[in-house]
């Protein structure tokens, strides 16, 4: 839970001139209506808070989670409505306490990406382990730094201290699993940095902490007996003990790891990681989705019903984007491939080979999706930009397509074959791009889309329809829409007077009336403002050169 932006200076204020614990509960439940301005309005009262910080016989429930060391690790979750008030209580801590700078757990803007970071290309790193972590942090402990500043709950407000560390603390001590709970291991253990800071300084080295993960590196050999002893008389004199079992010392001839990363050269990725990204692909493209699903399950380690394999491959990627960054190439590789196989809201470009094209592709595709949400434009100006560059990129999709499906001779033979161009007017015509549009979409949608007996009405005729007359090109007469309806229905009503006259026979229309009754359709297609339908048909088409050219 982030903390609040909006109106926190008057939560603070309201904060340092509590008297007592009803004081205390007002500010919790003005955090409370901040956190669910939309939920549930029933607010804590102080009898009900003193039920779940003094009597309440069943507060948490238990359950142990494997560690990759082979032992388990035992979670006390909250019941909901004490969960409810931590959640209050950790928005208040994160307010009014500041952490040390080389503190990095559990803390906005700071992750195992930055707690690395400070380490990576040193000559040697420094792993150490706080021993049954959460566990060691008493209530005492936990009560006594809520008395110190910036809480100061002393005096008067010392019952708020005390009901506080009720709240937080099961059993005497901290429980993992309890919201409130990271943030206090870094107020509780701020002594501790200063003094581990102090050490790394004194030594001419780096020093950080994730959690109970303690980091030192150096540019030089000294992390000998001697600075193992100070280091742990310092852990030990702060009331922890070192799991001496994890404490290890890496140099640059093996891997340097951090919080789990990388860090020999820059913070990296643990290339095991990959392989487990490129094995879920991998096993969804050979047996499909239950497969990959049966696959996922088996190195499934937690207690509960592993998730959608899908959902946790998101993750994955989107955790490898924060390590390597939103820009490297491995990242927008897997998140592409991900995009392109699981989501319905997303083209993909990456199979077209030109350089020139992909990229002009990918750019009217941003423009288009940009077009959507252009505050700045009125309703039709918004969705005229987006037909535009939508017919922009089934324009380039269908040029590339016959373009790499056939020589130019052979292109001129299938557009004289299937099409009402001649070769005559094709003369002079050296590649794909000086073709007619009209006679390179109609050999497109034959080869996709044709029905014999069934008139043609393709969202992708409409759209180049549009395109002509949005952009008034000089090849077309330009005619309002409202001319254009007007000839249309003109239309509608002869072939119905066709059919009366005619014992019901349909309505041959001639090129130039099958033309308005294109033009027409487009019209009304533009009005009703279907940005779904136009995406879906970018997509399809962009699906089904794809499909065709990988064959």
């Amino acid at each position: 839970m982030e903390p609040i932006d909006i109106k926190s200076e008057n939560i603070l204020k309201q904060f340092n001139s509590i008297s007592g614990i009803h004081d205390f509960v007002e500010v919790l439940n003005e955090i409370y209506k901040l956190y669910f301005p939309e939920g549930e309005k029933k607010l804590f009262r102080v009898g009900s808070i003193n039920y779940y910080a003094f009597h309440a016989q069943k507060r948490y429930y238990t359950f142990d989670i494997p560690k990759k060391n082979g032992s388990t690790r035992r979670i006390n979750a909250p019941v909901y409505q004490l969960k409810l008030l931590q959640q209050c209580i950790n928005q208040l801590l994160h307010l009014i306490f500041k952490p040390h700078h080389t503190a990095h757990g559990f803390l906005l803007g700071r992750n195992v990406v930055t707690n690395a970071g400070i380490h990576a290309g040193k000559q040697e790193v420094l792993n150490v382990d706080l021993q049954d972590f959460f566990s060691s942090i008493k209530f005492r402990r936990v009560k006594a730094v809520l008395e110190l500043p910036p809480f100061n709950l002393t005096g008067k407000k010392e019952k708020v201290a005390f009901l506080i560390s009720n709240l937080c603390c099961n059993n005497g001590v901290l429980p993992q699993g309890a919201p409130t709970s990271p943030l206090l291991t870094n107020i509780v253990c701020q002594r501790l940095d200063r003094k581990l800071f102090q050490l790394a300084k004194t030594s001419k080295a780096r020093y950080s902490r994730y959690a109970d993960d303690i980091t030192f590196s150096s540019n030089n050999a000294i992390f000998n007996d001697e600075f193992i002893k100070e280091l742990n008389y310092q852990i030990e004199n702060e009331g922890f003990l070192l799991n001496e079992a994890k404490t290890r010392i890496q140099d640059r001839r093996q891997r340097q790891e951090v919080t789990g990363l990388v860090v020999n050269k820059k913070v990296n990725i643990n290339r095991d990681f990959i392989r487990k990204i490129r094995a879920i692909f991998h096993n969804y493209q050979k047996g499909g989705q239950k497969f990959a699903q049966k696959q996922f399950a088996k190195h499934w380690s937690k207690p509960i019903t592993p998730p959608d394999f899908r959902s946790s491959l998101k993750g994955q990627i989107e955790y490898l984007g924060m390590v390597r960054g939103k820009s490297d190439s491995i990242y927008l590789k897997y998140k592409q491939t991900y995009l392109r196989l699981f989501s319905s809201n997303f083209i993909d470009y990456s199979f077209i080979s030109h350089k020139g094209v992909r990229a002009q592709l990918e750019l009217d595709y941003k423009r288009m999706e940009a077009a959507r949400i252009r505050l700045t434009m009125s309703d039709e100006e918004r969705f005229t930009e987006y037909c535009l560059t939508a017919a922009f990129q089934l324009e380039e999709l269908v040029n590339y397509y016959l373009a790499q499906k056939m020589d130019f001779d052979k292109l001129v033979n299938e557009l004289v074959t299937h099409t009402w161009a001649t070769t005559s007017g094709l003369n002079g015509k050296n590649n794909v791009s000086e073709i007619p549009a009209v006679y390179k979409y109609f050999l497109f949608e034959k080869y996709f889309y044709y029905k014999p007996g069934v008139f043609y009405d393709s969202v992708i005729t409409k759209l180049r329809n549009i395109r002509n007359q949005k952009l008034h090109r000089a090849t077309v007469v330009q005619r309002s829409e409202e001319q254009i309806l007007m000839e249309y229905k003109a239309l509608m009503a002869k072939a119905s007077n066709h059919k009366i006259n005619s014992d019901g026979r349909v309505y041959q229309m001639s090129k130039s009336e099958a033309r308005l009754n294109n033009e027409a359709k487009a019209v009304y297609f533009f009005r009703e403002k279907n940005y779904k339908a136009v995406f879906e048909a970018v997509k399809d088409v962009s699906d089904k050169i794809r499909m065709d050219l990988a064959n």
